[in-house]
């Protein structure tokens, strides 16, 4: 008898975790799950989370996934510059991660709808909070400046631009990590003038070497 109620016990422990649902949540995620009144409070992290147990009679449940590790996005802005010229920054480089703060996290589940495979990805939490700021802020900044200032100037206007945007970002569920203002495509006609800038300036200097040799000098 006492050999047929443990066969049983172990018969009901089997089925008990054999008839659950359980999802993994990887690492670089958390999660929530997902009732049909909405988000329960709990806010899972790496491992194992049951969705529904056995008890759980018609259960209606599923786990949303958000992305919490770090990603890299790139973008393409043209500026109208202070001396009425076009500049194109066509490679920004930015590197952004969700804010882990509780509050902000349950703030991003409520707010953003997951993608059909039950994502709320980086990218698209970036393209909601982040990516008309990153644009706004290197506008703004670059337009003060002619593409003189900015071509002698490019590091220090570059950390101006890093310091406006991870300030603009602290009203957003994204902290900046990382900025590059990338390579600037000045127009055409500006590096014309550069170069025959510069090939006057030699020809000057030539000229200058010239007239001190015929001079003794």
């Amino acid at each position: 008898m006492k050999t047929f109620i443990k066969i049983l016990g172990v018969i009901f422990v089997v089925f008990l975790f054999t008839g659950c649902d359980k999802k993994q949540v990887p690492p670089g995620y958390s999660a929530k799950l997902l009732t049909e009144q909405g988000y329960t409070p709990e806010v899972y992290h790496t491992g194992w989370v049951t969705v529904c147990s056995v008890f759980d009679l018609n259960c209606k449940k599923e786990l949303i996934f958000l992305e919490t590790s770090e990603g890299q996005f790139t973008e393409k802005v043209t500026i109208r510059m202070k001396d009425n010229m076009n500049l194109v920054a066509d490679f920004v480089r930015i590197r952004v991660k969700v804010n882990d703060d509780p509050k902000v996290i349950n703030s991003i589940f409520n707010l953003i709808k997951p993608n059909e495979d039950d994502i709320i990805s980086l990218k698209d939490i970036y393209k909601t909070y982040g990516n008309l700021i990153v644009i706004r802020d290197i506008r703004e900044i670059l337009s003060r400046y002619t593409l003189d200032e900015v071509r002698l100037n490019y590091s220090k206007i570059t950390a101006e631009i890093y310091n406006k945007i991870k300030q603009d970002f602290k009203a957003t569920p994204l902290l900046v990590l990382d900025f590059n203002l990338g390579r600037l495509n000045y127009p055409k006609v500006y590096d014309q003038a550069i170069i025959l800038a510069k090939k006057k300036e030699l020809e000057m200097y030539i000229l200058k070497m010239m007239k001190r040799r015929k001079n003794g000098f």
